[in-house]
Parts: C-alpha cells; structure tokens; sequence
C-alpha cells in the first residue's frame, strides 16, 4: 500500500506576545491508503492542531517544524498540494473538528423541537 501522509517529528509552536507556546511537539505517524487514524487525546493535548498544521490552517503566528510528506512528496514550507485521494482525507479531518464542536454545543441525547 501506498504511504498518503507521513509525519516525522512535527511539532507545532505560537509566539505570542507572552512567549512562545509549544502545542504539539514531535508527533510521528504514517496513513497508508486504505487504512483509517484515529487520533486521540484529552482536550487540549494538541489534536486539532496537529490537523490544521497538516490542513495548513494555523494562524500566522504559528511555527511548524519536521518533515511533512503527502503522497510521497515533501511539503516544503508546509503548503500542500492535494491530490483527489488526500483531498478526502482533509475533508474527513475537517469534518470531525465540526463534529467535535457541533459535539460540545449540543448534546446528542436531547431531542431538539421548534
């Protein structure tokens, strides 16, 4: 199977007026076609960041490090270029950080009415 996205060593930091925050730090992972990550963690442990970085959407202040690679191609500066199968991929990812906040907003189990 074909490796669709590998991350070695990404760590993600913000600079801010305060300092520098670091919010993920050397994460390391592979997706092969066909196989399906889950990425789990307590809130605020770095998931959705993590996600945006690969999406590239983090706000300017934002500093990524590591070796991106999307089909087998570097991503160099982190600006990506999707093909079909990896578009899937970013629109699975963006969906379940719209899940996840649709998720905190409503709770499920209560019946909605006009």
């Amino acid at each position: 199977m074909d490796t669709v996205l590998e991350l070695e060593n990404v760590s993600v930091h913000f600079d801010t007026p305060d300092g520098t925050v670091q919010a993920v730090r050397d994460v390391s992972l592979s997706l092969k076609s066909g196989e399906t990550l889950a990425i789990v963690g307590e809130s605020g442990c770095g998931k959705s960041v993590l996600c945006k970085s690969v999406m590239k959407l983090l706000p300017g202040n934002a500093r990524i490090s590591g070796k991106m690679l999307i089909d087998g191609l570097m991503q160099r500066d982190f600006s990506i270029v999707l093909t079909m199968q990896m578009f899937y991929v970013v629109l699975s990812l963006a969906g379940n950080v719209i899940m996840d906040i649709a998720y905190t907003l409503v709770d499920p189990r209560v019946r909605l009415e006009n």
